[in-house]
Formats: structure tokens, sequence, C-alpha cells
């Protein structure tokens, strides 16, 4: 967790790869509660999951960007959605993958730090998609645990 609080976290995640990001989130969210002076400026996760029902600790991190607006935004994304979005999810989520488009408007060069953590295509096409938006790769890091 950086400490330097001008910074904005972007955290993206596929599948089951959210789980040290949620880590993470809750981290910020607890500083932030604290008024530490080392909370991030803003956070945004952003979630590749197959379906909505898939989308792990999805009422949590919900929950964290109703509290906390002007600090944590999210965007859930689903890749094979053979039903309809949950009422509740429908602000949240889209279909398709995670795109420069996606990453874009969370995308500041200088002032970014992104966390990624999910299947190694996924890490690889993303890490590509933050560089081409001008994110260095010391800005980019990464768990390919699988």
């Amino acid at each position: 967790m950086p400490s330097d609080h001008t910074v904005d976290l972007l955290l993206v995640a596929g599948g089951v790869g959210i789980n040290p990001l949620h880590s993470i989130l809750m981290h910020s969210v607890d500083l932030l509660r604290l008024k530490n002076p080392n909370t991030p400026r803003q956070t945004h996760i952003c979630y590749s999951a197959k379906n909505s029902k898939e989308l792990l600790f999805k009422n949590s991190i919900i929950g964290v960007c109703q509290e906390f607006p002007d600090k944590f935004t999210c965007d859930f994304r689903v890749t094979q959605q053979e039903f309809e979005i949950e009422p509740d999810l429908q602000c949240y989520t889209s279909s398709g993958k995670i795109s420069q488009e996606v990453l874009r408007p969370h995308v500041k060069p200088g002032r970014t730090l992104c966390y990624l953590c999910g299947p190694p295509p996924m890490i690889e096409c993303v890490s590509r998609d933050l560089q081409c938006l001008g994110l260095s790769m010391d800005k980019i890091l990464y768990e390919k645990w699988w």
C-alpha cells in the first residue's frame, strides 16, 4: 500500500483475483475512517467475472462506494452473462471485458498506481492497455498465482 496520499489507486481483478484486491480496498477504507493522512486520494475497482453471480464481495464493494462516493468507485464487468443482471447491480455492471476504454477514465499517468490480480492472460492484456494509456510499468503491480 502506498504511503503517498496523492496517489489514485486502480484495482483491477479477474475472477477470484478479487481476494487480495478486496483486502487492499478494505485497508484503504480503514485508513479513511481513521483519517490517516496516507489514505489514497481516489480508489477505483474494476472487476470482471463470468456473470454477476460470480462477483465475489460485490455487496461489500458497493457498500464502500455508497458510503464514500467521492473516494471509492467501482465497475463490474461480466463476460458470459446468460440471465438478467440483478436490479441492485445494474448501475455498476456492464457486459464485456476490461478494455482501454473502461480503464481510460481511471488512469492518470504520474498519479495512478494499479494493482492487478487475475488470470495471467488478463493481466498481460490489461498491463499492455495500461501502458498504452501512459502508465509506466513501475506503477503496474501484479500477482500471477496460477
